[in-house]
């Protein structure tokens, strides 16, 4: 119960207070431990939640191995520029592999510089074709 607390806490940082954020922690409980297809690594320092990193499994008819969606990843302030980001990036890494994941692919603003270069320094690479996207709703 008291990584839900903490990780509404960190998600909140990173994302805002927006209308669409989860902050009932009896359902990102539920989520955690019930969700197959969402991963949460967590990054911890003296048993304080720092950092998360937020991983979307997903199979396919078409394909014998997974693909695999980083949705998120953050560090909070604090704790930036220590390595929490790295081993974060390791771990999914490493969850990819474990989870026979062919391609991990993530969306980050063209305007995040400090983010791009943390990416290709990890060994991401910039990948050739444009997203499309629509609202769904308002």
């Amino acid at each position: 119960m008291r990584d839900a607390q903490e990780l509404i806490a960190l998600s909140r940082q990173f994302d805002g207070d927006g209308p669409d954020i989860v902050d009932d922690v009896e359902v990102v409980r539920e989520s955690i431990e019930h969700n197959p297809t969402e991963l949460v690594l967590v990054a911890e320092d003296d048993e304080k939640l720092v950092g998360f990193a937020t991983l979307q499994l997903t199979d396919s008819f078409s394909y014998k191995r997974k693909t695999a969606e980083l949705t998120g990843i953050y560090v909070e302030e604090a704790s930036r520029r220590l390595g929490v980001a790295s081993k974060l990036v390791e771990n999914v890494m490493r969850t990819c592999e474990v989870n026979n994941v062919l391609e991990l692919f993530l969306r980050v603003n063209k305007n995040n510089s400090n983010a791009i270069r943390f990416y290709e320094k990890s060994g991401l690479k910039q990948a050739d074709h444009f997203e499309y996207r629509i609202k769904c709703y308002e």
